[in-house]
């Protein structure tokens, strides 16, 4: 697993965490360091409310070692798996870093 954010990277880690006691909790991935550092943002796209599937996103998740067929079908059938949620996370962070990026273009 490689993202070029570390703390993203800890947070995927231990999302990952194969027994459910060691795992992080909801509370844990919410307060993690990662999220925290995102803006406040309330129109965050959430599994559901997306319309079209993101491409460079897709390919980030294959990029940490999912295969495409089935990045595409867990992301497509909006299922509750790991592929999925790092799909999710990557976009979520994707849209906290464009619209921060635009915030701060309005600032200057």
């Amino acid at each position: 697993l490689r993202l070029s954010d570390a703390r993203a990277n800890r947070l995927i880690r231990a999302m990952l965490v194969c027994d459910p006691l060691q795992r992080h909790r909801i509370a844990d991935i919410r307060s993690h360091e990662w999220l925290r550092s995102a803006p406040d943002e309330p129109d965050v796209p959430r599994a559901g409310q997306q319309l079209t599937i993101d491409d460079a996103v897709i390919r980030r998740v294959c990029k940490l070692g999912f295969p495409r067929p089935e990045v595409n079908f867990s992301v497509r059938r909006d299922l509750c798996d790991h592929i999925n949620t790092t799909y999710q996370l990557l976009l979520d962070r994707q849209y906290l870093d464009v619209t921060a990026s635009k915030q701060l273009a309005e600032r200057s």
